[in-house]
Parts: structure tokens; sequence; C-alpha cells
């Protein structure tokens, strides 16, 4: 911590690059470097030099002075956002302790620097439940689009402003694999491949090989960003049995490759993102789920299902009590045979596996094979490693998510959770029309924003009691949620860099959160894509189909963007 100090003492100075090991030592290095400033430097002229060095790090400084009395001393909030970001990259823990910068005639502690924003939260230090340490005031500020964009090139921001304007149009949302289809036919598949990765693939995918995703990852590392990765996966829609299989075995394939890239990006917390549909049929899981609509209140069926993940034959008549036909026995066996392969890597390379949910026909099952995930690999002293997905757009995620946490509390293992609000909006309320179904979505934004913050403040509670038994990741692209959440964290005592809360938005969005989150030394983490373009252009599309809600609100990005863009012409970086 001492070395910290005096690194960040002696650039914030521009002279002297000394060391200081204890605290009877600090005493000389502020003797020192007080002495350079009342020989050297002017106060304009240091703070000229220190601005200079603050635009170079991409982080704003705020400085104080008593110009009568010739103190001047300036705070650097990176330097203890840093410390607290260095257990997600791998790094030895932070310290809880006020960062102390420097002291000229008069005593000058700091803390933290308070920023002048409408979109910041500066919370007072609570005693962590998991460490029992005073944790720093935290400052997140969602406004500092120097800091978001300071790992971008400008024609990085060119471009993420017209891929986002692109976006936010509804028509081309829904046909954007028509127009992406229509360009490769006019230019070629060549140039028009070339095209895409300039733009859209560009903005959303992170590239088509490892070394293209290490090098996105190297980048996001750079602002205390960890990755999340999810390979893009085809689905069996209308392909046959033999040909089916074959394509979950390569999606199987697929994912253990993703787990393996994800441990040696990020040893600390290696994550990834998968869909059970990736790995057996839809028709299967929407059977599933209409035999077992509520998996959590069958708690034998999950027995029964965690056992042949670790290893039991499957006895389909003994476990559902009633006879499946014959090819969709064998889907179901092939089925749960890749995802107990899933979990042995899982838990041999301690990767969280987030298990996406899809649409309401298929949940059932997909929360079913999750719960039985969790009794394998959530089971005993070890942190949970499988996570399943909580849509709060829907009316009756509240109630899934009470009955899963007191079926898992009963059989005390621990519980992981992905926290949305939910991608299948459209495509719910059109199928609960043609069916005549009551709409499953809530009606109105706000509606859904509570039921989100609600599911959060109640997982964040979980976790402050057992934080070795529960996990989550708030993914969110809204602002409130986020800053409610780490509020609550606060509250609670919640360490930002346990290990326990994550926070998550989309690789290509959302950046001004991902960036700002984790300088201040939340572990912040984003959902990457990677493959080639022709793989990726169904998942791009969407992608877009799905998220056009957000899409349409990325209308504060692009404002920030365009800021971002202003101070690069201007010669501001």
């Amino acid at each position: 911590m001492q070395q910290v100090r005096a690194s960040v003492a002696s650039r914030c100075l521009g002279a002297a690059h000394t060391t200081w090991r204890s605290e009877s030592r600090c005493h000389s290095g502020q003797r020192f470097l007080s002495s350079i400033y009342c020989q050297r430097f002017s106060p304009g002229c240091y703070a000229q030099k220190a601005e200079s060095l603050a635009l170079r790090t991409g982080r704003e400084f705020i400085f104080y002075g008593e110009l009568k009395k010739k103190i001047f001393t300036a705070a650097c909030p990176l330097a203890t956002r840093s410390l607290l970001s260095l257990q997600c990259l791998g790094g030895p823990p932070a310290q809880s302790h006020p960062f102390i910068l420097m002291k000229g005639f008069n005593s000058v502690f700091f803390q933290q620097v308070s920023y002048r924003s409408t979109q910041s939260l500066d919370v007072k230090g609570q005693t962590s439940s998991s460490t029992g340490q005073r944790e720093p005031n935290v400052v997140v500020n969602f406004d500092d689009h120097r800091l978001a964009f300071s790992n971008k090139t400008t024609l990085e921001i060119v471009r993420a402003l017209g891929v986002l304007w692109f976006c936010s149009f509804e028509w081309l949302a829904d046909n954007s694999l028509k127009l992406m289809k229509m360009v490769e036919k006019v230019l070629g598949r060549r140039l028009g491949d070339w095209l895409l990765k300039k733009t859209v693939y560009g903005q959303f995918v992170a590239g088509d090989n490892s070394r293209d995703v290490m090098a996105a990852v190297s980048k996001l590392r750079a602002v205390h960003v960890g990755p999340l990765l999810a390979a893009p996966m085809e689905d069996d829609v209308h392909v046959g049995y033999e040909t089916a299989e074959n394509l979950f075995d390569e999606n199987l394939s697929t994912i253990l490759e993703s787990m393996a890239m994800s441990r040696d990006m990020d040893p600390t917390y290696p994550m990834i993102q998968m869909r059970i549909t990736a790995l057996m049929p839809g028709n299967l899981c929407a059977f599933l789920s209409e035999k077992c609509p509520e998996p959590s209140n069958r708690p034998s069926l999950v027995e029964s299902l965690a056992a042949v993940l670790s290893g039991k034959k499957l006895e389909v008549t003994e476990i559902f009590g009633e006879k499946f036909p014959e090819a969709m026995e064998c889907q179901l066996e092939k089925g749960l045979q890749r995802i107990a392969r899933v979990c042995e890597a899982a838990v041999a390379d301690r990767v969280m596996v987030m298990v996406d949910a899809e649409y309401t026909y298929l949940n059932p099952a997909l929360n079913l094979a999750t719960l039985a995930m969790m009794l394998r690999c959530n089971a005993g002293n070890r942190r949970p490693l499988i996570f399943y997905t909580y849509q709060n757009y829907l009316k009756g995620t509240r109630e899934v998510l009470l009955r899963d946490l007191q079926f898992v509390e009963s059989r005390d293992v621990g519980f992981g959770a992905k926290v949305v609000r939910g991608a299948y909006m459209y495509k719910e309320r059109r199928l609960a029309a043609e069916e005549g179904r009551r709409d499953p979505v809530y009606d109105t934004y706000h509606a859904t924003s509570a039921a989100y913050n609600q599911a959060v403040a109640l997982l964040l509670e979980k976790v402050a009691q057992r934080p070795n038994k529960y996990r989550l990741i708030v993914a969110s692209h809204n602002e409130e949620s986020v800053l409610l959440a780490i509020k609550r964290m606060q509250e609670l005592g919640i360490s930002p860099n346990a290990g326990s809360v994550f926070f998550g938005q989309l690789y290509g969005m959302a950046d001004h959160m991902s960036t700002n989150l984790g300088v201040a030394g939340f572990l912040a983490r984003k959902s990457i894509a990677y493959g080639p373009v022709q793989v990726t252009l169904p998942y791009l599309c969407r992608r877009f189909q799905e998220n056009k809600a957000v899409f349409a609100g990325a209308r504060r990005e692009r404002t920030l963007l365009t800021a971002a863009l202003k101070d690069r012409l201007l010669g501001r970086k």
C-alpha cells in the first residue's frame, strides 16, 4: 500500500520516484515533495502539469488550494479505485483505509473526491460483511465521458456513435439480417465481411479467434473491466435429428473452449454464459416445461437429475413417473451428458456458468436443468459456480426466485443469480396474444424496474448474510438500478471486490457504466460475443431484435460519445 501511495504521489508531482515503506518514512517523503513544490513550481504551473497528467490517465482531478498559505494538495481517486480493482485482475486484495496523497504546511487527509455530477453516487464507507473491515467511500460517476472512453480511439468513438444511432431505429433492427445479407450479396462475402467488421460486427463482437478476444479483453482490463464470454451458438431449428445432434456436440466443444479461454484470461473470476437449448432440442425443453412447470416444487425430480449429472444412469420412468417417446428419451440422455461435461469443467477450473433464460414456454425446463446443475456444482464449501437468469420483465419471476431460494437453502447449496430485465418482450407479447393467454410481461417499464430493483435488493441481503453461499450479477444498462444496488451494498457492508457481486453490460454498449464501475473498484463485466462473421450474424440480428428497447434508450450514451468526440476533435483528450 505504501509503495502505491508513493508511486501515485510521485506521478502527480512529476518528480521523485521514491518508495515509502513505512509510516515514519512517509513524513520525510511529504517534506521532500513539499519542498519540490515550494522551490520549483507556482500553483498555476503545478495545476497545469497535474491537469495534463489527469487527461493522460483519463480521469478528471479536482484541486483544492489555499494560495495565501502556499498549500496545494491534489487528490487522485483513480489510485484508490485501482487498489480496489486489483483483486478482480488477479492481484492482492485492496486495503480499506484512507489514501494519504500529500501533506503540505497543513495536514490534509482525503479518502475520496466527490464529483459534481447528476449521475454519480458518493456513499459513506460501511463495515464489510465479508472482511469485517471498514470500506472506503465509493464514488461512481457515470457522467465522466473522458474516463469512459479513454481506452477507445477516435475512430472507435465515431463507429460507436454511428452503430448505436443505426440500431435506435426499430425498422432497421427488425430487418437487420436482410440488410446484412443484402450487403454481402452486393459487395461479395469478402468485402461484405470486411465492411461488417468495421461497423456492426466490430462494435458488438470481440473478434473471430482467441487472439482477437484477448486483445479486446486487454483493452477492457486497462479500465478494470473483466470478460464474460458468450460464444454464439446455433440451435436446432429446421434441421434433422442427426444434424441437430452433431450441432449440439459442436456447441458443447465451443462452450468448453470458452471456459478454458475464460480461465486463461481471468484466473480470479472466470465466467461464461450459455444456453441449455444449445445442448438439447428446444422441443424437448418445451415438452419438459409442460411436464414440470414449477421445478423447485419437485425437489426429488431435481435431485434425480443432479444424480444423473454426477454419473448415474438416466431412468426416465423412475424420475418422471411416465415413459417418454424413445427418440425424446435418447435426446434427453445425450443432452444431460453434455450438461454433465459442462459441470465437470466448471468444478475443475472454477468457472462460473451463467445459464440464460429464454422464452416462457421453455423456461421451466431451463430452470429445472440449472437447479440440478446447482446441486451438482454448488455443493460443499465451494462458492457458487452455476447461475440462473431471472427475467424481471415477467410478472411471475419473483415467485420463481423465491421458490428457488427456498429450494437451495433447504439443500444447503450455493446459489447464483443473474438478474436481468429481459430481452424477449415483443415476442412474448405476440405469442400470448396469438394463444389467447394473459400477457406475461409487466405493462410498464416502471413496473419492470420496480420488480428488478426488488430482486436485486433481496439477493444483496442474502449475499450480506452468507457471502460464500450467494453470488449475484446485476446485469443492467439502467443507471438508476445500478446506483441503487451500489447504495444497498454500502448499507449492507458488502465489499465491492469480494467476488460476490458483479455488474454486467453488453460488449459495445454502456461503456460509460462499465468503465466507471470498474475504476471505482466494483467487479464490472462485459458480455463478450466472439466468432466468425457468418456464425455471429444470426446472433447479432437476434440481439438487435431482442434489445430494441435498450438501443432506443441509448440516447444518453450517444450524448456522452458525442461529448467525447468533441473533446478529441478539439484536442481535449
